[in-house]
């Protein structure tokens, strides 16, 4: 018998309303727009790479320790954002994928770049 176990994610907006759902096995963009959450600002919303980690619009902040929810960070990662904005837990939303069960997480969309 398999219990279902998902990570728990609180979305939050730029005007600080919070959006929490579970999931699991998913990559976090997605999650973003299957839930109608404003991941994208302005023409990024129409001009965008759609994930593939090219454009770094879906740029977001994960506010908790979530090494163990999320997947590593990726070379589309880095080359994007730098060392310096990784260290400050900036993601792309494209690139996390929810990796672990029983976990949670928090991420700030569209913070100021």
């Amino acid at each position: 018998m398999r219990t279902e176990n998902k990570v728990e994610i609180t979305f939050i907006a730029k005007d600080g309303t919070k959006k929490i759902t579970k999931e699991d096995g998913k990559i976090v963009r997605n999650v973003a727009l299957e839930q109608k959450l404003e991941l994208y600002e302005g023409f990024s919303k129409v001009m965008n790479c759609g994930g593939n980690g090219q454009c770094g619009t879906c740029a977001v902040i994960v506010n908790d320790d979530a090494d163990l929810c999320l997947s590593a960070v990726t070379d589309a990662e880095r080359k994007k954002l730098g060392a310096e904005r990784l260290g400050l837990g900036w993601r792309l939303a494209c690139q996390m994928e929810l990796v672990k069960s029983d976990g949670s997480v928090e991420i700030q969309l569209n913070p100021k770049k």
